[in-house]
């Protein structure tokens, strides 16, 4: 099976590139910006999620075999904080959930691992602020929440989690776990207090961190059969070894229900790849809803994408990244094929029910895009702007605008589309609604 990734640029420049990137993850470390409004604990993405990037799981060769497909099992994850807690929103598709094998490390389920001092002891955890949460598919309370020290024992001072008499819900624990309606796959999402991990939230502040998956497909023998992780690339020693674990830390980027744009002192060029400037300069986010077509993609590599904006004095700039593994060109309607759908509302009025004719636009980047000459517009039903339509001036020839897309085997409101059959168009997904 061919598989391509694309990824779009804009500038009043635009990219289209290949390639998931996880773009919450700075170098190796992974970045936990600052909540300005906290989630709702109850598995579905609030707006403020919006604005996070997802970050992949990046090995599914931890267990005794590896998952059949992307369906079988395939994970992301998105993690916030605020001045009390750290939140967790994790993503599992899985075709067949298991909750009923007998050692509950066996069934279906996500692992997180702190260190929140990050010493990251060799071969144990080291019984001061090491452990190890296991939040099952099952799970309806924070009673349900399971705890692990290692081989080692428990903390020897301030082990929240052991104290038989510590009320996890009256403490602010809160878990909740949602099933997809399509039986897809399952979100889980998480509050903890800062506290009960001995987390230092100060801007910077590094600490160890681990993210695991388990998935059992209920065979005969209940045995789980596959085990992802964030971080280690073999094996599974998570589980008793801190030195194993990755590195996050707490940034001092603050994200709230609105996308931020960033400035960038350095324009990017403009052909499909991603500069380090984007890692430096760019705000990521990862399209949210997959249900906005006739049908939903099969898996995350059927279609899957995200981008990245930024900004300077002259120009916008827009890096759109999509997996797809069967990309189509030749559907008789240009908006049938494959392609990323961007829109922007300048003064940010929304008008109910229509574009204004004003500066509402929708801009079209397909993956068979060569110049900018085929970057196609819409302006709803309205007709196009009633004075500085630069788009739709047909002597106006575009300087300034770029577009590059790239493939690779491994492209405001944005809107993706996908068409696995000629002539056919299936999948569409949003950033978000």
């Amino acid at each position: 099976m061919r598989s391509f990734a694309k990824v779009l640029l804009v500038a009043a420049c635009v990219v289209l590139v290949a390639g998931l990137a996880n773009a919450a993850v700075r170098g190796d470390l992974y970045e936990v910006p600052k909540a300005k409004v906290a989630p709702v604990i109850d598995g579905l993405t609030d707006a403020v999620w919006y604005s996070v990037d997802n970050v992949f799981q990046t090995s599914y060769n931890n267990g005794s075999e590896m998952p059949f497909s992307l369906a079988d099992l395939t994970g992301w994850s998105r993690m916030l904080y605020d001045d009390t807690n750290i939140y967790g929103l994790f993503w599992t598709q899985d075709d067949t959930i298991c909750d009923i094998a007998t050692n509950s490390w066996e069934r279906d389920c996500w692992e997180v691992y702190f260190d929140a001092d990050n010493s990251k002891t060799p071969g144990a955890f080291d019984r001061v602020d090491d452990i190890q949460l296991r939040f099952q598919h099952a799970s309806t309370s924070p009673a349900d929440i399971e705890t692990g020290f290692g081989t080692a024992g428990a903390w020897l001072s301030g082990d929240f989690w052991a104290l038989s008499t510590w009320d996890r819900a009256g403490a602010g624990v809160e878990i909740a776990v949602l099933d997809d309606t399509l039986n897809t796959g399952f979100f889980t999402e998480v509050k903890i207090p800062l506290e009960s991990l001995k987390l230092d939230n100060t801007p910077g502040t590094p600490f160890g961190f681990e993210l695991q998956q388990g998935d059992n497909d209920a065979r005969l023998s209940l045995v789980r059969e596959s085990i992802s992780k964030w971080w280690i690339q073999d094996a599974d020693p998570s589980w008793n070894d801190a030195s194993v674990f990755g590195t996050a830390y707490f940034s001092a980027r603050e994200v709230g229900e609105e996308l931020p744009i960033y400035s960038t002192p350095t324009a990017p060029v403009i052909d499909g790849k991603a500069d380090e400037v984007w890692n430096k300069n760019a705000s990521y986010f990862s399209q949210n809803h997959y249900n906005n077509g006739s049908e939903m993609p099969y898996s995350s590599f059927d279609m899957a994408g995200g981008g990245a904006l930024m900004y300077d004095d002259t120009n916008v700039y827009g890096l759109f990244w999509a997996w797809d593994d069967t990309v189509c060109d030749i559907a008789t309607n240009s908006w049938e094929r494959d392609c990323f759908e961007v829109y922007f509302d300048a003064d940010n009025s929304k008008t109910p029910g229509a574009f204004d004719r004003v500066d509402d636009i929708q801009l079209r980047l397909q993956h068979a895009s060569v110049a900018n000459t085929d970057i196609e517009t819409g302006f709803g039903t309205a007709g196009a702007w009633l004075s500085g339509d630069f788009w739709a001036l047909s002597t106006w020839d575009r300087a300034g605008v770029e577009i590059a897309v790239f493939d690779t085997t491994v492209a405001f409101e944005t809107q993706n589309e996908t068409e696995d059959n000629p002539g056919r168009w299936n999948g569409r997904f949003r950033w978000r609604a």
